[in-house]
């Protein structure tokens, strides 16, 4: 403008691949076309309706362009609500899949968990099993030989003592008369213990 008041009306220009002149400046300006102008004493001649009218027409002139440029605003807003739509889907599947992937890693700790558990109990009835068949083992006194005089008080006298099993076999030993009705239990448990051992045995040659 070379004088005020100034009223313009700029049209964005339509960048061409051949022509370096439109494809806007170093800062990244769109460059732009003066389509319409009145400045200084003209502009104070026209009337508001005038200079409405100019503008108008100027409008329809290049409404085309306009409408070009409004249906690139369009698609450009789709295309990045678009983009948007499928970052959402992908960060809502990356999500699922992440969320998938911790449901089992921690179904598989805890069932590394359990196993663990159940080998730390199974250790544990065994080693309390020894523990018990070892103090069972350290009760049972040796045999006495029939007419032998001795046991915890030194005067005991063999007794000869029969069992009756549950499956109806019938089982006799001779134990000081002095020993007590847990180094009777003792020597019960221990013989189940072994004759378990070696039916197991049996069976692994079999």
């Amino acid at each position: 403008a070379t004088s005020f008041p100034v009223v313009a009306l700029l049209q964005p220009s339509k960048p061409s691949s051949g022509s370096s002149r439109n494809r806007g400046n170093n800062n990244g300006t769109i460059p732009v076309k003066l389509v319409f102008k009145a400045e200084g004493p003209t502009l104070t001649k026209i009337t508001p309706g005038q200079i409405v009218g100019l503008m108008m027409a100027t409008l329809q002139r290049y409404q085309l362009t306009v409408m070009e440029e409004e249906q690139r605003r369009i698609e450009r807003e789709q295309a990045t609500e678009l983009r948007r739509q499928q970052d959402s889907e992908y960060q809502e599947s990356l999500r699922a899949d992440q969320e998938r992937e911790r449901q089992q890693r921690e179904a598989k700790e805890r069932e590394e968990q359990r196993k663990q558990e159940e080998e730390d109990r199974e250790r544990q009835e065994i080693q309390d099993e020894r523990n018990r068949l070892d103090r069972a083992r350290d009760l049972v006194l040796p045999e006495p030989e029939k007419g032998a005089v001795g046991g915890a008080s030194g005067n005991a006298t063999p007794t000869r003592i029969r069992f009756q099993l549950p499956t109806g076999k019938k089982l006799e030993r001779r134990f000081w008369s002095d020993e007590t009705i847990g180094s009777l239990k003792a020597f019960l448990a221990v013989h189940f213990a072994e004759q378990y051992e070696q039916e197991g045995k049996n069976q692994q040659h079999m």
